[in-house]
């Protein structure tokens, strides 16, 4: 970071942002202690290279860190475009790392900040154990969750989350878990479409128009048994489930590895 400032071997360069800086503020008597001498030191000694890369290494795993973030929790309906399984799995089991998005926002910020504020050792390192602190958070919740994590335990949470949905689903609602799975699976109720009698809209033996093959409006109302969905989502929407669970795993993989990068960069600037 120093190097791109313009903090050279020789003290700062020639038409850089550190010479402009300095003949601006302090001509050429430079005070010590402060945030400029500190980045000129940096930049005097060998390490001014490691430093760097460090930095701006942290900024950008930061940077992607906020992206994601944002993109899990503030735009689903883009996540839901590029990965369906991603949307109802998020909506039926809340897997590990679909429960940190605000701390990946958070630890992505405090990266940032760890890069930008690399001049001054107390702040970058400050910010360095804030983000270790979140990354750490965020290990411990998906351990817990691949712990937990059995073939048993999983097909009931899901079956006890989509009867929730299940029994407050109503029919105008577009946009709903049960809207989105039903055609994505080619799937019906949570074991056979005899399940939507649970639901105060369905009673009658109807079900929502996303259980017919040929969606129409209100067809659900009339459709025969042969233009509905004949399986049930649970056992389909499983198999998806159980499919992702080595996408946690890598997941947790990386953010320790991150964790360990953070550690070291710590070090680095500080020691």
């Amino acid at each position: 970071m120093s190097q791109l400032l313009g903090f050279g071997r020789s003290g700062p360069e020639y038409g850089t942002f550190a010479s402009n800086y300095q003949s601006r503020f302090y001509g050429g008597d430079t005070p010590s202690g402060g945030w400029f001498a500190c980045c000129q030191r940096r930049g005097m000694s060998d390490e001014r290279r490691g430093c760097c890369c460090f930095s701006v290494l942290l900024f950008i795993i930061g940077a992607v860190f906020i992206a994601f973030g944002v993109l899990f929790c503030y735009y689903p309906d883009t996540v839901r475009s590029i990965e369906p399984a991603i949307y109802y799995n998020n909506a039926f089991i809340q897997l590990g790392f679909f429960q940190i998005d605000n701390l990946l926002i958070a630890a992505g910020f405090f990266m940032c900040m760890a890069s930008i504020c690399s001049f001054s050792t107390i702040c970058t390192g400050f910010f360095h154990f804030i983000t270790f602190i979140i990354i750490l958070v965020s290990i411990i919740i998906m351990s817990i969750t691949i712990n937990d994590f059995n073939n048993e335990a999983i097909t009931d949470k899901i079956e006890e989350n989509m009867r929730s949905e299940l029994k407050t689903f109503d029919n105008k609602t577009v946009e709903n878990i049960w809207s989105f799975i039903q055609q994505d699976l080619h799937c019906c109720g949570i074991t056979n479409s005899s399940d939507w009698q649970e639901n105060s809209h369905y009673a009658s033996g109807t079900v929502p128009d996303s259980c017919c093959k040929n969606v129409t409006n209100l067809c659900g109302e009339t459709a025969r048994p042969a233009d509905l969905f004949q399986n049930g989502c649970l056992q389909l929407f499983g198999q998806q489930v159980f499919s992702h669970f080595w996408m946690v795993v890598m997941l947790l993989s990386g953010f320790c590895i991150i964790n360990g990068l953070v550690v070291c960069s710590c070090c680095f600037q500080t020691c």
